[in-house]
């Protein structure tokens, strides 16, 4: 709700720097630049971004992000049956991957943070583990580690999500050695690729192991 936007200046606002109003005594204050790094955001993702405004009464900006909808395959046959732990503390984003995980028949259980995926691991070893930057209680970087000194989850697989480059060379990128990493912004075809390449070369994926695997064959 609010002042609204003139029809005329409806393409105009998403410009750097434009602003409706442009006087010295307006009342509302910005730099004009907002809806333009949003706008670039949107569509560096391939969506759009829409408006619909009335004057005196508000506007309405409506973001579609198509390519960042999960409708995943099923047909990975080197995932079904197996069991990945998901860890990721927003719910919408950890029920996503779930989701596309469950479609092609995997295991899947969820975490919002490190601690209960590491205590959950070393009970019922998983085939693979996901983790995401955020975490509840933890770093990502903490939370490998930690899965990784463990007697129990050390040659446990580990996929971690990261945003960046992959020019770019993070500082605990030596604490990441042997993790397979996914750049964000990924698609489903990317991470079931990543899975299916680790979940792929084991025999013993959907059963129970009693001897760990060498971790060379896991770098992809």
């Amino acid at each position: 709700t609010g002042i609204g936007i003139d029809p005329g200046n409806h393409q105009r606002i998403f410009r750097k720097f434009y602003q409706v109003d442009g006087t010295m005594t307006r009342h509302y204050q910005g730099t004009g630049i907002g809806l333009s790094i949003a706008k670039n955001i949107i569509d560096a993702h391939g969506g759009s971004v829409s408006l619909q405004s009335e004057l005196k009464k508000g506007s309405t900006f409506t973001v579609r992000l198509p390519a960042a909808v999960f409708a995943g395959r099923s047909e990975e046959s080197a995932l079904d049956g197996a069991q990945v732990f998901v860890v990721n503390s927003v719910q919408e984003f950890r029920e996503s991957i779930c989701d596309v995980l469950k479609r092609c028949k995997c295991r899947v259980r969820e975490f919002d943070n490190g601690y209960d995926c590491a205590r959950s691991a070393r009970q019922s070893r998983p085939d693979v583990i996901v983790l995401d930057e955020i975490i509840a209680d933890m770093s990502e970087t903490d939370a490998a580690a930690m899965l990784r000194e463990d007697v129990e989850t050390g040659e446990v697989p580990i996929v971690a999500f990261r945003g960046g480059s992959e020019d770019e060379t993070p500082r605990d990128a030596h604490l990441l050695d042997g993790v397979h990493i996914l750049r964000k912004p990924f698609t489903v075809d990317a991470l079931l690729q990543t899975l299916s390449n680790i979940l792929g070369s084991s025999p013993e994926v959907g059963k129970s192991r009693k001897e760990p695997k060498d971790r060379s064959t896991r770098t992809i």
